[in-house]
Order: C-alpha cells, then sequence, then structure tokens
C-alpha cells in the first residue's frame, strides 16, 4: 500500500528541500519546482520526484518543505559547523593587539548573526538585515 503524502503546498515556483537522511547528518539542499505533471513533480536541477510519495523516481532523497523539522535541524547542524569553523579561523588571523581583537570580536558578531539567519530561514530566502 502506497503511503499518501500531503502534496497540496506544491506548485510550479516553489522553493523545496531535497533531504536525504541516509547520511550520517543528514543532507539538504534547496531548488524550487519546475513543472508538475500528472505523476512527477520536476525541480530546477532536473530532479524528479514521485507526486503520490514525494520520493526520487531514481535515487534515495525525498521532497520536503524548507519549514520541515528535519531540514531545519540539518540546515541548522550544518551551519553551526561551519560557524565554528570560521571563528576558529579568525581567532587565529591576528596578532593579539586590542584593535584587531575587537575587529575579530565584530566579524565573529556578524558571523553569528549570519548564522541565525540561515538557521531561521531554512530556504535561503532572507537577507541579513543592517544592524540586527
Amino acid at each position: 500500500m502506497t503511503r499518501q503524502t500531503d502534496t497540496d503546498w506544491i506548485a510550479e515556483g516553489v522553493p523545496v528541500a531535497e533531504y536525504d537522511g541516509q547520511y550520517m547528518d543528514d543532507h539538504v539542499t534547496f531548488t524550487s519546482v519546475a513543472r508538475l505533471t500528472a505523476t512527477q513533480i520536476v525541480c530546477d536541477n532536473g530532479n524528479r520526484y514521485r507526486r503520490d510519495n514525494l520520493r526520487q523516481v531514481s535515487g534515495r532523497m525525498e521532497l520536503r518543505h524548507p519549514a520541515d523539522p528535519r531540514v531545519r535541524n540539518c540546515v541548522a547542524r550544518r551551519t553551526l559547523s561551519s560557524l565554528r569553523y570560521n571563528i576558529d579561523r579568525m581567532c587565529k588571523d591576528h596578532d593579539g593587539r586590542l584593535a584587531e581583537v575587537l575587529a575579530t570580536l565584530d566579524e565573529i558578531e556578524e558571523a553569528v548573526r549570519t548564522a541565525r539567519v540561515s538557521i531561521e530561514d531554512a530556504a535561503g530566502t532572507a537577507r541579513v538585515a543592517e544592524g540586527k
């Protein structure tokens, strides 16, 4: 018996998340729906998914809404990992003078702000607001 999936949110031009839970840390990429056929969803990147269960026609990924909790968790983990790497690099790239330390802290604050927006807007459609 085929599992019925709610696909009412899917329409041409809508952003979607291609989710693969097979990885140790999961994997997600974002694309948009290019067109709909009677039985398939065709994405901008050429990937095809079955309309009845949102599974990839020839592959193991599935389509999910960008706000899906698994998608958001995956984006949050990936963003936090990248942030940790970038902060470590920033902390090594100065000689310890007060002005450079303060500038590094400013860079870290901006990186954290950008990471927060990235996590809150999983599909990446928002932009970092100046001064927030």
